[in-house]
């Protein structure tokens, strides 16, 4: 891998935490929470929450403590005491949170309170593109800091290695090193090695 090079044309997003503000429960079945998150100020906005992000926390009137509701394919096959909630996109493209009956999963109780908390997607504005930091100096100072890293496990453990190999060649061979002749230095080292090298 050349030094300060992208090689991957995976698009990268970026969004930020969101939290909705909190719902309190009216205590019936299959008790619904649409989250809109709209920019009615702005129809160019085009952010959305993010699929697999929602987190939902309940906190219920009868304890004053907060539990975490998990999602699940179908309130149908949930206990009737789970903590649990069903997700859909309605026809706006709106999440809808559904939540039990005390049947089917565990109703809400009146005047408890629902916490939701998401990733807002940046949408186009969070895309990368192709090119758009290649040569960044940045970019050129971390692969120069992780070769050092690599070079120093390297020379710490007396493997044989050529250190003049390139950044991805060096984390093989470094990969393919005995554990146990490591140790320790190669937990530290080939771990972030391996998650940059992919």
């Amino acid at each position: 891998m050349p030094c300060g090079k992208v090689v991957s044309n995976v698009k990268n997003f970026q969004g930020s935490v969101g939290e909705y503000p909190d719902y309190t429960a009216q205590g019936s079945e299959f008790e619904t929470l649409n989250i809109v998150v709209d920019n009615v100020l702005d129809s160019n906005d085009s952010r959305f929450i993010a699929d697999n992000t929602i987190s939902v926390y309940v906190k219920e009137v009868e304890s004053g403590l907060y539990y975490e509701y998990k999602e699940v394919d179908s309130l149908y096959i949930a206990d009737k005491n789970e903590r649990v909630f069903e997700k859909r996109l309605n026809e706006n493209g709106h999440f809808v949170i559904k939540f039990g009956d005390g049947v089917s999963g565990k109703m809400l109780t009146q005047g408890s309170i629902v916490s939701v908390n998401y990733i807002l997607s940046d949408n186009q504005r969070g895309i990368i593109s192709k090119n758009a930091i290649n040569g960044d100096k940045l970019f050129d100072e971390f692969y120069k800091d992780v070769k050092d890293l690599a070079k120093t496990i390297i020379k710490e453990n007396n493997l044989k290695i050529d250190t003049k190999l390139d950044l991805s060649k060096l984390i093989t061979q470094i990969s393919k090193t005995n554990r146990k002749d490591v140790g320790y230095l190669y937990d530290l080292g080939t771990r972030p090695l391996k998650l940059i090298s992919g």
